[in-house]
């Protein structure tokens, strides 16, 4: 663009701020939310909303090879299971050095939980794509640790699918979970050692899900259904 153009054509708008007394790890969460880079701070002054500041994905890992925002970009370009592997370790490896800052456990385990979540996303993208599955037909289920947002830096699987009994069938949604399941396994998270893959039981429409919350309210479960009992969370799956 020449010189003369004017600023509104080519400033990013909605920018997303921060207070100034929020946290490091606050603007570190929210760089690898959206892949941004800088953050502006805002600071109250006479009743009003003033740019404090601005924070950089440099000052806050001057001292790291990978960023946050380098690792969701490497997850969303991922193009096979090997290269999210690799960006799995890469996540792990970024943990340990968080850690070794002082991060907090609540601020490190909701970033852990974040890009896990992206690289699912990313392993149902390639799995529907493989598998020919609408992705419109299903919810992927995050259960356990995951589901509430505290993943530690070793962690296993428990997960379910909700589909639409209308757009697909429930041996296509097996055989994707079982894809799903076996890929996360290849970057590092163990299936489940209490239960086996691909589960029929997790594997549900709405009329299945339906019954299984009812069995829960109206009589207490015991045995591989009892794990699914902690807080579940539809998560920013393939909308």
């Amino acid at each position: 663009m020449p010189l003369s153009t004017p600023v509104r054509e080519v400033m990013t708008s909605n920018v997303l701020t921060l207070d100034d007394d929020e946290t490091a790890a606050d603007a570190t969460l929210l760089m690898a939310e959206h892949s941004i880079r800088h953050i502006p701070i805002m600071r109250k002054e006479a009743g009003a909303q003033r740019v404090a500041g601005v924070v950089s994905e440099r000052d806050l890992f001057a001292l790291q090879r990978l960023t946050v925002r380098q690792l969701a970009v490497a997850i969303r370009r991922a193009e096979d299971v090997d290269s999210l592997a690799a960006a799995a370790a890469d996540v792990r490896r970024l943990s340990h050095h968080l850690v070794a800052q002082g991060v907090s456990a609540s601020q490190l385990t909701r970033l852990i939980s974040h890009l896990n979540d992206q690289l699912t996303v990313r392993l149902l993208t390639l799995g529907t794509q493989r598998l020919n599955v609408d992705p419109r037909s299903f919810c992927w289920l995050s259960f356990g640790s995951e589901g509430r947002g505290e993943q530690t830096i070793a962690t296993d699987q428990d997960n379910g699918i909700l589909y639409v009994a209308e757009k697909t069938t429930k041996e296509k949604m097996l055989a994707l979970a079982d894809w799903t399941n076996v890929a996360l396994a290849s970057c590092g998270f163990p299936l489940c050692r209490a239960t086996s893959w691909p589960q029929p039981g997790v594997v549900l429409d709405y009329a299945g899900w339906d019954a299984l919350f009812a069995g829960w309210i109206d009589r207490r479960r015991s045995g591989c259904t009892a794990q699914f009992e902690h807080l579940l969370r539809l998560p920013s799956a393939l909308r």
